[in-house]
């Protein structure tokens, strides 16, 4: 093998290890990691570090290029915070806005993921503040605010799309009568579309591009429906879908099936078969299953979606099951007790779990099979926070991170 040809393999793989936004680089919430241990010693793999005083924040970790990037409230503000990815140490911190105060202490916090895109990054804060730094300082390069800029409208818990880059745009659900979903220069932060003829409120679930019949596109997923929207702003097709509360989960696309779910008094998975004929496309009902995620999301790996699902109205969060459905038919293959309520996310054959109950701070590796459910090992974190959890655990460059509250903490996951 000569050096440039090394050089090569090693640029990809480092490439392929990253994870630049929300659900990963393809927004399907699968890592590309290979070579990871296939089952944990007792009291869970090797911690490498853990760092605190990132900020209260339930939104996701982004790793490319060697660093860790994701959002805080700090003491005067919600912050972007770049770390070094082998020790977690700052490298640099931007403020993003102010810091948005919910009705109670313990739900405050940003809820998005940071999204990497060449040299630029790219935030959106609870408040509405969006803005475009320089990757490798922080420096700010522009930013503009959904509500006051836009004239946007939010659901009950404030703004939690992660953005999306796409070409030379940056696609955010600012929400209400100008269009839900806005196109914004990448380059500049200038309007270049609003979709017009979708106006729904924004709700909390981050917005899947997917090309479907040959044309790329936008699945939007709200409080009435589900949607998509061209890269122009164009309505492409529209289907009722109701909600409840709130809408968290972000849609899962294959083969022409759009799959969605949420939780509360509609807690259920809605499966949707989009088809196009001529220049028109059509939405029909495919199936419905009790299935609900509240804000945990779901993972398709194979033919079957894994989800680790709700609990019940009145019952505590540790009877949450992990279910395994079906893609294509809405058929149960099995479900199972595990951890309780929380957040899912798939790396080398296995399911990751996370518990949102950070008082026990559970995580597991669960084989992701359709013939039953096969844990390989759990532990609990040994710096339980006891607030909510609510992001997800990512898996990068041979290491697992799992945020709670004000604190990250990295495990050494490679074989």
């Amino acid at each position: 093998m000569t050096v440039l040809t090394l050089l090569a393999v090693l640029s990809t793989s480092l490439v392929q290890s990253d994870w630049p936004q929300w659900l990963g680089a393809d927004r399907e919430n699968r890592s590309k990691e290979t070579g990871l241990l296939a089952s944990w010693p007792e009291g869970g793999p090797k911690r490498a570090w853990r760092t605190e005083g990132i900020g209260d924040s339930f939104g996701g970790v982004a790793v490319s290029g060697g660093k860790i990037y994701l959002l805080g409230d700090l003491e005067d503000g919600a912050y972007l915070l770049a770390l070094d990815e082998k020790d977690g140490k700052l490298q640099w911190r931007s403020k993003l806005g102010s810091a948005r105060v919910s009705s109670k202490k313990e739900w405050q916090g940003p809820r998005t993921t940071p999204t990497v895109d060449g040299d630029r990054i790219y935030a959106l804060g609870e408040a509405g503040e969006l803005a475009c730094f320089e990757l490798g300082s922080g420096k700010e390069v522009w930013r503009k605010h959904l509500e006051k800029d836009l004239q946007g409208e939010h659901s009950i818990w404030f703004y939690c799309d992660s953005p999306v880059v796409d070409g030379n745009q940056v696609v955010v659900k600012p929400g209400g009568k100008k269009g839900t979903l806005a196109g914004l220069d990448k380059a500049t932060g200038e309007v270049r579309w609003r979709s017009t003829d979708l106006t729904d409120t924004a709700e909390h679930t981050s917005v899947l591009p997917a090309t479907i019949e040959g044309v790329k596109q936008y699945v939007v997923f709200t409080m009435e429906s589900v949607s998509g929207i061209g890269q122009d702003g164009k309505l492409l097709w529209k289907v009722a879908r109701k909600g409840d509360v709130a809408i968290c989960t972000t849609p899962i696309y294959r083969d022409g099936i759009v799959l969605v779910a949420s939780s509360y008094n509609t807690g259920r998975a809605n499966a949707f078969k989009v088809t196009k004929s001529g220049d028109a496309f059509k939405a029909e009902p495919l199936y419905e299953v009790d299935l609900a995620n509240h804000h945990g999301g779901m993972v398709l790996v194979g033919d079957h979606v894994y989800s680790l699902g709700d609990r019940k109205k009145g019952q505590d969060r540790k009877n949450a099951d992990l279910k395994c459905m079906e893609f294509k038919t809405g058929k149960i293959a099995w479900q199972n007790p595990s951890i309780g309520k929380g957040s899912i996310t798939f790396a080398d054959g296995h399911l990751i779990l996370h518990s949102e109950d950070s008082k026990q701070g559970l995580v597991a590796l669960v084989e992701a099979s359709p013939e039953g459910y096969k844990e390989k090992g759990r532990f609990s974190q040994p710096d339980p926070t006891g607030k909510n959890t609510w992001a997800y655990p990512v898996v990068a460059s041979g290491r697992l991170y799992i945020r709670d509250g004000a604190g990250l903490s990295a495990y050494d996951v490679k074989k």
